[in-house]
């Protein structure tokens, strides 16, 4: 699968020459999406079916009107607060279905009348607080839930989480030991590297291990269970209850309170919230896609608009474009669109006759899933990745996240909105009138310097409220074409623009164009991200930490250099199969240097990438040498060969062996296109070479190897060793 050079055939070719790779993808996104589409009903205060039936409607509707290649559509975590609130302040679900059916409609409009770009209007840092607070919100509700008891039903979040103390002195036991099992699970499974366990989903495995403990509690009747002198009561009042006759779990809207204020707060709520975090979600999935296929925003947004209108209609949630489930697909080689679809079929037949397995599914387990998925979103991570940006991305977060646990979403946004313009407002150092000025009416010239050049200079104020200005400029531009922005006039650059602008640069240089932003070499910065605001003085060099000063020596004595900072530049790596679908964040002590006797260019550095996105996002670490061949060899993968390697070969997954060399080809998974070269490459002497070495993960681009052992940092004396396979390695290749 990683070694199909062009892009994956769509529509019914797809189909035909895909469909078994896509089809184990979508099984692993339906045992996720099963428990997580319950739990978000559940913890909505809705009916489990609500769940389920958009999860149904997101794969099997969805995936027929939108561009998205490798997205998931279901119900998601973000609208859990504001179904649960709309409930109780409508005094009833269906007239809350009426609201998810006009918000659905003003999707499909917004979409149609191509006003998706609005949500650039949104600061980054005002988006991740919002998703932070909504982790908080989540997390706040259910562990209420996963003690046993129920979250208050009125107050801010801050005092759900408060009431949390008194649930905890009031628990019951035997729903708290559910729930901590399977948060450990959970908490534990990305340590385990085995392919097998990595291959069950996390969810899974929580249930695998709750529903036992289910028939152990018998949770199936009404009862009470004795524990030092106190009896807790267990019975089915725990358990998910889905209806034996699925026409029992269709509920029909009521438009009755559409002429109320409330109705149409909570559709605004609704449309927002849904929008914002379906179009977010569509950029970010377009980063992992291997392939980087494009998106198209509007058409997306129209269709989750269309299947939540349907949805409401039969009783269900809204649908969007999900994180979680979409990296999932991802992560298990999904190649087109249509592992959307079959991971909806794949629902409906687990509704349809496995309805008895689902009715054992403990309430605790999928309130430990949505615990870790709110940790997650406000995890010690996010606010240290923010803090990394600049510190005032860290304060414009928590000014998000913070107003919206005490007002409420739209007002936490609102907040976030006003408080950033007043960040930029104190490092521009101009007066109020003068601020404004140059944000409305901002100075943007716009050169035609000979046939091919365009020169874009931007004036005052640069930033998230200008993106749509500077992206219709250069979107009328074109293709093909040298673009230089420059904003060596603009007094500030925020976060939010400068992403834009850099990541519309390494799309347009793919494309054939050329694209240089200047100017910025004239402002101080907050931190030494590309993207940071600049405005600040760089902060000041840390000392080196023991590992860094091993390090350090390690390049002295290979003559060689060492750069403990962090740099953000980490594109190469994309070029590597393993990197392709990963968020790669940052590279760290860095060591360059030349092995002068095979004229080979090499490096090593620490590299910090994520697996997965959001709520899904996995942090991981690892120390990759790289060896830059001043001649060519074909592209492959070598890695240790498990048990699951083998059964994949059903879905297409190749591996080249070796009959003469059986002990190799057991102990090792070759995989690359070119059978013929790469065979050539691997020839006795390489072949004996890698038997009596430490097993490496290698691949190559063709132009470079890309080597690392462990997903974790390498110590001073692995990295050493690292360095010497290297060397070793390039003595043995047949060119």
């Amino acid at each position: 699968m990683i070694f199909i050079q062009n892009t994956p055939a769509t529509g019914f070719k797809g189909i035909t020459k895909h469909w078994r790779i896509d089809l184990i993808a979508a099984f692993s996104v339906s045992l996720v999406a099963l428990p997580l589409s319950i739990g978000i009903a559940l913890s909505s205060g809705v009916s489990p079916m609500a769940g389920i039936m958009a999860a149904i409607i997101g794969g099997t509707v969805t995936t027929l009107f939108r561009s998205s290649h490798v997205a998931i559509n279901g119900p998601a975590n973000s609208l859990i607060v504001v179904v649960a609130t709309g409930v109780g302040l409508l005094n009833g679900y269906q007239y809350l279905l009426a609201a998810f059916i006009v918000a659905g409609g003003i999707q499909i409009v917004v979409g149609l009348l191509k006003w998706g770009k609005i949500s650039d209007l949104l600061p980054v840092s005002v988006i991740q607080g919002m998703l932070a607070a909504i982790g908080v919100m989540i997390l706040s509700k259910e562990l209420h839930v996963a003690l046993g008891g129920v979250a208050p039903k009125t107050g801010n979040t801050i005092q759900v989480l408060m009431a949390v103390p008194t649930t905890f002195m009031t628990q019951n036991p035997f729903i708290t030991i559910i729930s901590t099992i399977s948060l450990v699970i959970l908490v534990a499974y990305s340590q385990f590297k085995n392919k097998v366990v990595q291959f069950v989903p996390a969810p899974v495995w929580v249930l695998l291990f709750a529903i036992p403990l289910v028939f152990l509690f018998n949770f199936f009747k009404e009862h009470t269970i004795p524990l030092f002198n106190k009896s807790y009561q267990v019975g089915p009042q725990h358990l998910v209850n889905i209806p034996k006759n699925l026409k029992d779990g269709f509920a029909m809207a009521d438009f009755s309170k559409i002429s109320t204020v409330t109705f149409w707060v909570l559709v605004l709520q609704i449309t927002l919230l849904a929008t914002i975090e379906s179009l977010v979600s569509s950029k970010a999935i377009e980063k992992i896609d291997p392939y980087k296929r494009p998106t198209h925003a509007n058409q997306d947004l129209a269709a989750v608009g269309f299947s939540t209108v349907l949805s409401g209609l039969i009783g269900g949630l809204p649908t969007i474009t999900v994180v979680a489930r979409s990296s999932v697909n991802v992560n298990n080689g999904a190649l087109t669109k249509w592992s959307n679809f079959y991971h909806g079929i794949i629902l409906l037949i687990f509704v349809v006759f496995f309805g008895a397995i689902i009715r054992e599914i403990p309430r605790a387990a999928l309130s430990a899933i949505l615990i870790y998925t709110g940790y997650k979103l406000a995890a010690p991570r996010v606010f240290r990745d923010a803090y990394r940006k600049g510190w005032e991305q860290l304060a414009i977060m928590l000014a998000t996240l913070l107003s919206t646990l005490f007002f409420g979403l739209l007002w936490g946004i609102l907040i976030g909105i006003l408080f950033t313009l007043g960040v930029h407002h104190a490092f521009s150092r101009k007066n109020y009138q003068n601020f404004f000025s140059d944000l409305f009416r901002p100075n943007i010239s716009y050169t035609h310097e000979t046939e091919n050049t365009y020169h874009i200079s931007i004036i005052g104020i640069a930033n998230f409220y200008n993106l749509l200005r500077v992206k219709k400029l250069l979107d009328n531009i074109g293709s093909n074409r040298h673009i230089i922005l420059d904003f060596a006039k603009a007094s500030v650059v925020d976060f939010t623009l400068l992403e834009y602008t850099q990541e519309y640069a390494r799309n347009y240089h793919q494309q054939g164009g050329q694209f240089d932003i200047v100017g910025l070499n004239v402002h101080q910065t907050t931190s030494n991200h590309p993207n940071a605001l600049h405005a600040l003085r760089r902060p000041k060099r840390k000392f080196l930490n023991p590992r860094q000063l091993a390090l350090q020596k390690i390049a002295t004595q290979h003559s060689s250099s060492f750069r403990p900072e962090i740099q953000w530049d980490n594109h190469g790596l994309k070029k590597f199969p393993y990197f392709r679908n990963k968020i790669l964040e940052y590279k760290t002590n860095t060591l360059q240097g030349l092995h002068d006797d095979c004229n080979t260019r090499w490096e090593i550095f620490d590299i910090t990438f994520v697996k997965g996105l959001l709520s899904d996002a996995e942090v991981y670490y690892a120390t990759v040498h790289i060896l830059y061949l001043p001649f060519k060899i074909p592209v492959f993968v070598l890695e240790k060969e498990a048990l699951l390697d083998k059964l994949k070969k059903f879905a297409g997954y190749g591996d080249i062996n070796f009959k003469e060399h059986k002990e190799f080809s057991s102990r090792f998974l070759l995989k690359g296109v070119d059978k013929a070269y790469i065979t050539y490459l691997f020839n006795e002497e390489l072949i004996d070479f890698l038997q009596s070495q430490e097993t490496y993960h290698l691949e190559s681009n063709g132009t470079a190897i890309c080597i690392f052992k462990n997903i974790r940092h390498s110590s001073p004396t692995e990295t050493e060793n690292m360095l010497e396979f290297g060397r070793n390695l390039l003595k043995h290749l047949k060119t």
